[in-house]
């Protein structure tokens, strides 16, 4: 029985990106883009399609806390008084690598078929992590750990994303052994959920954005 339901899976998987090909890859789209004759044609009716291959949010793509594959390198100053100890005594400067690594997985939308109006439901996870670079063994000095659904809609100009996930945060087995439980550090994992909601109007050059967070 597992074979069979194995293969309707595949089916379904590969029968919507099929159908999602045929799309706008609405997370790059802009209006102005539009061919005119069809702009001036009614609007599409919405359609529901499984397992949607892109969203109709566009990624904000400034914000280094989307769920996306990135590494950076960066030259960090402590402002705060024990910055000593974040820095492994190495000073209130250090040499840092920060990672992401997550994305979003569609699970059911409804859309246009040519158009890009419409409300998805999908899934996002991605860790971020830090690492001090000025150690030998470039120590992860923590990470952090996101999960949750994500509501996203958009008509014509307006979009907008609700998040709810789970988050935890973790400072590095490195950190801790090589210098952080010796200088009286305890492990404490911060574990929180968050609600947050962003409200999004483009225009042909430019984007204007509101933002809420609340932890719950």
């Amino acid at each position: 029985m597992k074979a069979p339901a194995a293969v309707a899976a595949l089916a379904i998987a590969i029968t919507s990106s099929a159908l999602g090909a045929e799309r706008l890859d609405c997370r790059y789209y802009r209006a102005d883009e539009a061919n005119p004759a069809t702009m001036a044609e009614d609007p599409d009716p919405l359609e529901g399609l499984l397992l949607p291959d892109n969203d109709v949010f566009r990624p904000i793509l400034a914000d280094q806390r989307e769920p996306r594959f990135y590494a950076d390198y960066r030259r960090v100053h402590f402002r705060f008084s024990n910055s000593e100890l974040l820095a492994e005594g190495k000073g209130p400067n250090i040499d840092a690598g920060m990672v992401g690594l997550g994305g979003e997985f569609g699970i059911w939308g409804l859309r246009q078929p040519r158009g890009c109006d419409g409300l998805q439901v999908s899934l996002f996870g991605v860790v971020f992590a830090q690492f001090n670079l000025d150690t030998p063994s470039a120590d992860l000095l923590n990470a952090d750990y996101l999960v949750g659904p994500i509501l996203t809609y958009r008509r014509g100009p307006w979009s907008a994303r609700l998040r709810f996930y789970h988050q935890s945060s973790h400072l590095g087995d490195e950190f801790l052994l090589n210098y952080g439980i010796a200088n009286g550090v305890h492990r404490q994992n911060l574990s929180v959920e968050v609600v947050d909601l962003v409200v999004s109007l483009e225009d042909t050059s430019t984007r204007a954005q509101a933002a809420a967070r609340r932890p719950l």
